[in-house]
């Protein structure tokens, strides 16, 4: 400690010095203060600054204080950097997810006691996503107690991926740091591709969390979403997301999440709606594939562990899509059934688009395998059909796609197609022919890339998984009413899974049946039949 006169002149001023650790990390500061003269005085606020490093984390906080002896009347202006937010629990002991670096600058003050501190009016960036709004946090209870409102003009998808155990950040951004650098590395040599990180129960348990945040525009190229409205409440280990909202275009996939922090492994639950989703904005993630309809549907999870590849693998639950009429890029449905004459006519544009009657799907989650009840696609060129199962424990899959063509054609092979392998790194075979299509490898997601239209990498580092028996082809008769326009419910699309199962069921094995759409328009005869019979009566 010293003092020092000042360049302009003025009164000497109050200079402390420190470096040593703290929390086991290296740590260097300097405090520079009004004289001494106004220490004793106190007749105008006093002027302090702070530059401090810990570890990776940066701090300089300056302004004044209006009554230096009780220490109250805060106006000061706080700027905190750093390579990860998570390593603020060492200095302030209030958990943070894993992120990428950040830069953040905001008004700091405090009330007498200093049990309480807000950080209003904040702006920076996270990544390469930008956020603003208030963080405080309350230590008057028995545990302490944040509440923040978060904004977002616009979000990296890559960046929040530490709320799910994923390594945060865009890999090779230009912000990404020597920590999530290694974290990508890890990630890209691992075999699996859902999160297998732990969440730490002891830092969920030990604050609790009133948070709402709101990104209003996402940045991604693989996922067809828009925007993210999100609230998060954390209370004595006890997490819930109520709601978790992507908008899709001119729909939502709203979520209700809820995970019981009390028992170990967690135990958690999940109800997803999907609204009004946007089929035609779905498809904008691909180069190739166009389309027009609204699908509908639920998928419900109950599992347990303490990661999210845990959860899934040990989950069980429910998944129902449907789509009324629409439309689809007739290529997609003669590539499905290995139609190489209308795959050909589809490039020339004759036609370009397949007129979509109905769709339905009725998975089954059962112990972390995802199994196919029904899965019927019912266009004007053919009907897709789909067979097999995901297997979340060990992440292999083992499907079947096929397309049952509604017109001759030269070149049709009507071969089935056969997908498998694991989820990163999966293989196509065709019929019996063994042609392999693009793996499907994680770095595909990370770096931005859909899946469906992913760059080959090189064939050696594609595992094969295991091969999918020979099915029996037979087909499945299924009624969409137009599930799809009544929102949300999914009733509908429950009456046109049991109308699926009643024909699997009473189906001759072996017999080729069709896909019948039902729409709610009666045919012209029906109602002349009808107005007869009440005539009668």
């Amino acid at each position: 400690m010293r003092t020092r006169q000042p360049p302009n002149g003025r009164e000497n001023q109050v200079v402390i010095r420190a470096h040593g650790t703290y929390a086991g990390e290296a740590f260097t500061g300097e405090f520079v203060g009004g004289s001494v003269l106004q220490l004793r005085n106190n007749t105008k606020p006093y002027p302090v600054e702070l530059t401090a490093q810990a570890g990776d984390t940066h701090i300089h906080l300056a302004g004044t204080i209006e009554d230096i002896k009780q220490f109250a009347g805060a106006n000061l202006q706080l700027q905190i950097e750093g390579q990860d937010l998570a390593d603020l629990y060492k200095i302030v002991h209030i958990p943070f997810q894993p992120s990428p670096p950040y830069a953040l600058r905001g008004h700091l003050d405090y009330d007498n006691s200093g049990k309480r501190i807000r950080f209003s009016d904040f702006a920076g960036r996270v990544g390469e996503s930008d956020l603003e709004g208030n963080f405080n946090v309350d230590r008057a209870g028995a545990r302490p107690l944040v509440t923040a409102d978060l904004k977002s003009n616009a979000v990296r998808m890559q960046d929040l991926g530490g709320f799910i155990g994923a390594a945060p950040g865009k890999e090779g951004a230009p912000t990404e740091g020597p920590k999530q650098a290694a974290a990508h590395a890890a990630a890209d040599t691992q075999q699996t591709l859902l999160p297998n990180t732990p969440i730490d129960l002891s830092k969920v348990r030990s604050t609790d969390y009133r948070v709402h945040y709101r990104g209003e525009h996402i940045v991604t190229s693989w996922a067809p979403l828009d925007h993210i409205d999100a609230e998060l409440t954390i209370r004595n280990g006890d997490i819930k997301l109520e709601p978790l909202d992507f908008a899709v275009g001119s729909g939502t996939i709203h979520s209700v999440i809820e995970l019981n922090g009390h028992v170990n492994p967690i135990h958690a639950k999940a109800d997803i709606d999907f609204r009004h989703v946007d089929f035609q904005r779905l498809l904008q993630t691909t180069s190739f594939a166009k389309g027009i309809g609204v699908i509908g549907g639920r998928w419900v999870i109950d599992g347990t562990g303490n990661s999210l590849a845990q959860i899934l693998a040990h989950g069980n639950g429910d998944l129902k899509l449907f789509m009324g009429s629409g439309d689809l890029s007739a290529i997609i449905v003669n590539a499905a059934g290995l139609d190489v004459g209308g795959t050909i006519l589809s490039l020339l544009g004759m036609p370009t688009q397949a007129k979509i009657n109905c769709m339905v799907s009725d998975f089954a989650l059962n112990n972390g395998v995802l199994d196919t009840r029904a899965l019927v696609l019912d266009t004007d060129q053919g009907n897709v059909y789909g067979k097999g199962n995901i297997d979340l424990r060990d992440e292999g899959i083992a499907y079947q796609i096929t397309e049952e063509s509604k017109h001759f054609t030269i070149g049709a092979l009507h071969a089935p197609i056969d997908i498998t392998g694991d989820l990163q790194a999966s293989e196509r075979e065709a019929g019996t022919g063994g042609a392999r299509c693009t793996p499907w490898h994680r770095r595909g997601i990370d770096r931005g890339i859909s899946p469906g239209r992913a760059a080959v990498d090189d064939p050696a580092r594609a595992r094969q998984g295991p091969q999918l028996q020979c099915f029996d082809r037979r087909r499945t008769t299924a009624t969409a009413d137009h599930a799809a326009n009544r929102g949300s419910d999914d009733r509908h699309a429950q009456r046109s899974t049991d109308s699926a199962e009643r024909g699997r069921r009473a189906e001759p094995r072996g017999r080729q049946a069709t896909i019948r759409c039902r729409n709610r328009r009666r045919h012209p005869s029906r109602r002349r039949t009808r107005h007869r019979r009440a005539a009668s009566r």
